[in-house]
Order: C-alpha cells, then sequence, then structure tokens
C-alpha cells in the first residue's frame, strides 16, 4: 500500500531519515514505487547519507501470534558502499536478518557497493524471531568517513503473516503432495 507516516504509526526516527517525496539525487529514486511519498534516507539536500553516521527507522512492537510463517516483504531501492565501510541492515527484535554485502577485500580492494537502480521487491522470513508472538523491526545505515551514496529508500511495506498448509488427507478427493491420486474413497484401497 501507500507509504504512511511512520510517525503517525508508532514508528521511532533517529538521524537522516525523511519521509516524503523523493528527490531523485545521488542514486535515489525519482518516484515513490506507489502513492507519492516514500522512507528514505536524506530525501532533501543531495540525497547523500551523512559520513560517521548512524540512521536508524524502528518500528514499534508487533504482535504476530497466531501466525506460523511471517515474512517482511517492502519495495526496496538502496544504494550504500561496500559493507567493508558502510552497513544497511534490517533487525528483527534486534538481531540482524539482512545486510549488505562485505566482500572483505581491506581498504583498497573492498568496491562492491550496492546500488539499485531501480525498485525491488525484497522478501526476508522473520519466522525465527516471530516465533516469541511479536516482532520489532529496524532499519539502519552506518557509515564511514568516506563515499557516501543515496541510502535506503522504503515503500510498501508488510509484515505478511502466513497459515501453515493443511496436512494432506487421503480420501478428500483432491491429489496432494505425495498422493499419486485420490478418488475420495470410493474405491477400496
Amino acid at each position: 500500500g501507500v507509504c504512511t507516516d511512520p510517525a503517525a504509526d508508532g514508528w521511532e526516527i533517529f538521524g537522516q531519515w525523511e519521509h516524503g517525496a523523493p528527490q531523485g539525487k545521488s542514486g535515489d529514486p525519482d518516484k515513490a514505487y506507489d502513492g507519492t511519498n516514500v522512507l528514505g534516507i536524506a530525501l532533501s539536500d543531495d540525497g547523500r547519507y551523512n559520513p560517521n553516521s548512524v540512521s536508524t527507522l524502528r518500528s514499534p512492537t508487533i504482535d504476530v501470534s497466531g501466525w506460523p510463517v511471517v515474512r517482511l516483504q517492502y519495495q526496496r531501492w538502496l544504494g550504500v558502499e561496500d559493507g567493508f565501510f558502510d552497513n544497511a541492515t534490517i533487525l528483527a527484535d534486534d538481531q540482524p536478518v539482512w545486510e549488505n554485502f562485505n566482500s572483505d577485500q581491506g581498504e583498497q580492494n573492498s568496491d562492491v557497493h550496492h546500488r539499485d537502480s531501480e525498485w525491488n521487491f525484497h522478501d526476508v522470513d522473520l519466522t525465527a524471531q516471530a516465533a516469541d508472538g511479536s516482532l520489532q523491526l529496524t532499519f539502519r545505515l552506518s557509515s564511514d568517513a568516506g563515499l557516501e551514496l543515496g541510502g535506503w529508500n522504503l515503500d510498501s511495506l508488510c509484515l505478511v503473516g502466513v497459515q501453515a498448509a493443511e496436512a494432506p488427507a487421503c480420501g478428500d478427493g483432491a491429489v496432494d503432495a505425495g498422493e499419486p491420486c485420490d478418488d475420495g474413497n470410493t474405491l477400496p484401497g
């Protein structure tokens, strides 16, 4: 759905996170995926995140009880330096569940930067973190002293709860996984 003001929904915003229309600066999108607004880092000014900084977007605690499978699904446009230097991280209950690639090639050769050039659907399994019935999400970007890019841009963010599939039932008239046939028990055997 359309990106709404995160503060109105109880999200905590620290650092350079902003809610508004993207400006297309420093590799950021020039329009939202859906609607007109996104959640992004440094949407205004030159569009780059600050050096030596940490920006955090944290959700309120979300009740996910009763859902055996929980997934984070959203649209992402991210620009961040190689993880050796700058880190874009998603945390669930303060546990990292996704982070940008760290090529770990040292100061001179770590140059595998993450530069989305379009909106990308991102799906993250949070089932393990949601097992206790609640979940808190955090999007964070931390930077070193040099090479700053556009940072996070988020849109259409959803937590999706998935019910467990029904166990296959022999004799129900439906051919389920592992059944060669199912005649609804109209024929013996």
